[in-house]
């Protein structure tokens, strides 16, 4: 995982979700953990495309994530892993 990447989103996450610390940001910790709503979702998802390109579709990403249990879905880890695949494609 690039860390490149992951500050990336870290970043795009506090501009998107200002009332919240750097520091609990991690690999692990989930977007609904976060206390992103479907609409902060959206809001993500726009500021992702905007800094990576139109290689990111969040709708993709969101599809996959459903498929998964509770317990390991939408994660930042994840969300990093497909921006990663996408813009090496």
């Amino acid at each position: 995982m690039s860390e490149n990447v992951f500050e990336t989103v870290k970043k795009t996450i506090l501009e998107t979700v200002s009332d919240i610390s750097a520091d609990i940001i991690t690999h692990n910790i989930s977007l609904t953990e976060l206390g992103i709503d479907s609409i902060k979702v959206v809001e993500l998802g726009v500021r992702l495309e905007e800094v990576f390109g139109d290689c990111i579709v969040l709708d993709e990403w969101l599809d996959v994530e459903m498929d998964k249990s509770q317990e390991v879905a939408y994660k930042v880890s994840c969300l990093v892993d497909y921006i990663e695949k996408a813009i090496s494609q």
